[in-house]
């Protein structure tokens, strides 16, 4: 008997062609950009890269693509600029950069590995990663290159983390990258080896217990955002930094571990048909640790007893003690009424009046007192947080009651999953330029263009608006009411001291942040303020 013949990768390939599957595949076949699938694999990926882009790609990304290189490209001339002198560090660009790069090469892996499996098989074409993927990038990126450039190599480890590569992969990934832009400054040394690799690793978990929680609430894009901000949360705060950001660190982290504390309890409750004694332990273990761990990670930073220290700050001078009150009578005057008159309104101005309310309660206090405002905003995102999990797994005595009063203010977006995610994101939109640094007058961004901007694009444009940017439902006159809206409100805080931004600056700002609030797909609460912030930030240095 001779020697068994090898199997060629001809024939190995033709029997695979050949072989017919033995469990049907869950996943729909994905849509190729020609008519003919033979064509298709005998074509070379280059030019099967340029039909998917000619095929998928709109008017609406273009534009999109056009502003983000605009304002890198302004980024560039800044950081090249001689005359500014030290104030910019090349390196730090070069950095940016050479990240940039490594996400690129990541996604063409995989595409790069989709690809010879379809033509194996012809199912699955691989397909463009989403658009919005290049926000959760950039704009962290830029917002660290301008802003804190110290921390530059921890965000790019979390920015390097959006291609769809293995999970251990990422990691390594990301935490060679770190270790090479440390090796690029003269203090590679000043950052531990933990540090390098918890930050990818606490992004993982974040983004993976996003997508295991609320796997539709989130898009890909916005939950690479979230765990961005739970690094910088984490690793960006310490004893030195301003008091607001370690009261948020600290309360975060102790809610979050009252919540896996409590998570098996509530998995008893649910097994036991929602045992009301269950519910009373799970209750009192919830905020039994939440507010015992908060007071004992608060007390060291200020010095006394938190809630002493609440009522001593808000009686500490005249002007807190009157926004103090305002806000109680808006708690408990404005709020149950506009729940009560709210079916009478359309949807849309439903909705866009918590955007007015929230410009009306923070516009004086970020003139008089930007640090109250911040801390303000801190119990608010916190009080949200709270509330939204009481609603979503409906832990009486208050779930229902969420439910029902959140009804008539939710739109198709919010019903898509269990996490209402526009009113989380329209909080932390406003909060996240003031709590950056409220004194700065960039602060004013996101209030300014979630407040006013957005609020009068959605109203005017769903009421006047004919002409649709290429592949959405925003319209253009819609986008020309943001423009004005936004540019009058930067305009009238500057007439009250609260920034010096040339008219320039001002007319630039609102003009690229409404290309992308109409072009985009993403949730524009989070995405417009963010964009908004770092335009203002690059465009007062011209």
């Amino acid at each position: 008997m001779g020697p068994r013949k090898q199997a060629t990768r001809r024939s190995t390939r033709s029997q695979i062609k050949k072989a017919e599957p033995l469990v049907e595949e869950e996943d729909p076949v994905s849509p190729a950009p020609t008519t003919s699938d033979g064509l298709l694999q005998s074509i070379g990926i280059a030019q099967y890269v340029f039909e998917l882009v000619d095929r998928q790609a709109s008017i609406a990304d273009w534009i999109q693509w056009f502003v983000l290189l605009f304002v890198a490209n302004v980024i560039y001339v800044l950081f090249n600029d001689k005359s500014k002198g030290d104030s910019f560090n090349v390196q730090y660009l070069y950095d940016s950069i050479f990240t940039l790069l490594c996400v690129v090469c990541q996604v063409a892996v995989v595409f790069h590995h989709l690809w010879k499996k379809y033509k194996v098989t012809g199912q699955n074409a691989p397909q463009l990663p989403e658009l919005e993927l290049i926000y959760a990038v950039f704009i962290p990126l830029a917002i660290s290159l301008m802003r804190s450039p110290r921390n530059l190599v921890l965000v790019a480890g979390s920015v390097a983390m959006v291609s769809d590569l293995q999970e251990l992969v990422k990691i390594g990934v990301a935490v060679l990258l770190e270790i090479q832009l440390l090796t690029s400054h003269e203090n590679s040394d000043s950052l531990p080896f933990v540090l390098v690799l918890a930050g990818p690793v606490w992004h993982v978990t974040v983004t993976s217990l996003l997508e295991y929680v609320a796997p539709t609430s989130f898009s890909k894009s916005e939950r690479n955002i979230l765990g961005t901000l739970a690094v910088a949360l984490i690793m960006f705060i310490n004893a030195q930094s301003p008091v607001h950001l370690q009261i948020l660190q600290k309360l975060m982290v102790s809610f979050s571990a009252a919540t896996a504390v409590c998570y098996a309890i509530y998995l008893v409750y649910e097994n036991t048909d929602r045992n009301w004694a269950v519910l009373a332990i799970l209750q009192a273990a919830f905020y039994g640790i939440g507010v015992h761990l908060s007071i004992y990670f608060l007390t060291p930073v200020l010095k006394e007893n938190p809630l002493l220290w609440v009522q001593k700050y808000v009686q500490e001078t005249e002007s807190k003690w009157f926004i103090f009150q305002l806000w109680l009578c808006g708690l408990f005057i404005v709020l149950p009424s506009l729940f009560i008159i709210a079916p009478v309104f359309p949807l849309d101005v439903r909705r866009k009046v918590w955007h007015f309310v929230l410009f009306a309660a923070l516009s004086y206090p970020l003139l008089v007192d930007p640090q109250m405002a911040s801390l303000a905003l801190i119990g608010l995102f916190g009080l949200l947080l709270l509330v939204e999990l009481q609603r979503v797994l409906r832990i009486p005595p208050f779930g229902s009651f969420f439910q029902q009063k959140f009804t008539d203010f939710l739109d198709e977006k919010d019903l898509k999953g269990k996490v209402v995610s526009s009113y989380l994101f329209l909080v932390l939109g406003v909060a996240l330029p003031i709590w950056f640094d409220p004194e700065a007058p960039e602060a004013i961004a996101g209030l300014v263009t979630v407040g006013l901007g957005d609020s009068f694009a959605s109203l005017l444009g769903k009421r006047i608006g004919a002409n649709c940017w290429p592949g959405t439902k925003k319209t253009v006159e819609g986008s020309v009411a943001f423009v004005a809206a936004t540019a009058g409100g930067l305009v009238l805080f500057k007439l009250l001291g609260q920034n010096d931004f040339s008219f320039n600056n001002i007319i630039c700002s609102a003009m690229l942040s409404a290309m992308v609030e109409g072009c985009t797909t993403m949730n524009d609460n989070l995405l417009v303020p963010m964009f908004t912030y770092l335009c203002l930030t690059v465009f007062k240095y011209f």
